[in-house]
């Protein structure tokens, strides 16, 4: 199994939506966090802005996952395709698969992506799977 991540969120996308629409960063948080919804039409320029930023990252993620993934020198033992979990709080907006899977439909992987979901518990998901590597590494020790 491997994982990957980049550092950029959701504090990230709510203090650049801000700065760039010149409103509070807990303004534009509180936005986020009660009405967006990447699936459909903003509603304000706060929405425009969140929208924006969210489709920045998602690119980003996108085009630094295709060149690790193209850099890796032993992709061929992959299988021909690969599931894939996104996690964390930024990911909890609905429309964030789907915005997802849009960036992820234009780029060029060197393997397939047999799925894309959403964790079933996306805040906590990373912690979890976190805790339970430390806890295998005390067993295998």
């Amino acid at each position: 199994m491997a994982a990957y991540s980049i550092q950029f969120g959701g504090d990230t996308i709510d203090a650049m939506s801000a700065q760039a629409i010149e409103r509070p960063a807990s303004r534009v948080k509180a936005v986020k966090e009660r009405s967006l919804d990447l699936n459909r039409p903003p509603a304000d320029p706060i929405e425009t802005a969140l929208q924006i930023y969210y489709a920045d990252l998602f690119k980003r993620l996108c085009l630094s996952l295709e060149k690790q993934l193209n850099s890796c020198e032993n992709i061929s033992c992959l299988p021909e395709s690969l599931p894939m979990v996104l996690s964390g709080g930024t990911v909890m907006v609905p429309g964030s698969l789907d915005a997802f899977r849009k960036a992820l439909g234009e780029i060029r992987l060197p393997v397939g992506v047999s799925d894309v979901c959403l964790a079933s518990d996306p805040l906590m998901a990373t912690a979890n799977g976190a805790l339970k590597h430390l806890i295998n590494q005390d067993a295998a020790s």
